[in-house]
């Protein structure tokens, strides 16, 4: 299933609400790669359709976009998953080979970032604290990062992410098998750590003392 993007506008009552639980989830991220010259490669990640909560169905949002010379990856994908009483936020960092390894590091105000998320605060303010720029009205943000590395999106209660698990990643590249057929698909050995994510996760619990074990049992969604 896809994992939307968040919008604020259609999700006011989600970012009002207060974190509740901070884990490790698995996303699958479509992107595409078109052959260059000299056969080189140049690639662009899909603006409308980057996280998806299965492997499958990132293969199958990859049909409609199939142009000549043009093939994708699906990538497995550490991410953050933010929980609160309303729903799911899915945070995930896709451009370096170890996610979030930069976040909450760095200058003092990447340190506090690190140190306010915790069971209770604002899902807006958490957000702000992962996004690429710093909020106009917070002064929060993450210094260092590319805009385009960070995916936000908001999880339904039938298509939340899975746990991360200690499976290894995998990346999954498309081949054509001709005109009418769908893309075959070969799997080979993926690139992502996710000690950041595991160490971000660590740290949320830390910050909130025995009371993230409680705030868990009230989020309405399976995790």
């Amino acid at each position: 299933m896809k994992i939307g993007a968040l919008r604020p506008a259609q999700n006011p009552e989600l970012l009002a609400s207060e974190l509740l639980s901070v884990t490790a989830a698995r996303v699958y991220i479509l992107a595409s790669a078109r052959n260059a010259w000299h056969g080189t490669t140049s690639r662009r990640y899909l603006p409308d359709a980057v996280m998806f909560t299965e492997r499958r169905s990132a293969q199958l949002a990859a049909e409609s976009r199939r142009k000549q010379g043009t093939y994708f990856t699906v990538q497995d994908s550490p991410a953050l998953r933010l929980d609160s009483s309303v729903g799911t936020i899915v945070i995930a960092d896709f451009h370096p080979d170890t996610p979030f390894r930069s976040w909450g590091t760095g200058d003092a105000v990447g340190r506090r970032a690190m140190e306010q998320v915790k069971v209770g605060v604002l899902m807006s303010g958490t957000i702000d604290r992962f996004s690429a720029e710093p909020s106009r009205h917070s002064g929060w943000g993450w210094r260092g990062t590319n805009e385009h590395s960070v995916l936000v999106g908001v999880a339904t209660s039938l298509g939340a992410p899975a746990r991360l698990g200690r499976a290894p990643f995998v990346v999954s590249t498309s081949y054509a098998q001709g005109a009418g057929w769908y893309l075959g698909w070969t799997n080979g050995p993926g690139r992502y750590s996710d000690k950041g994510v595991r160490r971000i996760v660590r740290r949320f619990q830390a910050n909130s003392g025995e009371s993230w074990r409680d705030a868990r049992s009230r989020v309405p969604y399976r995790i």
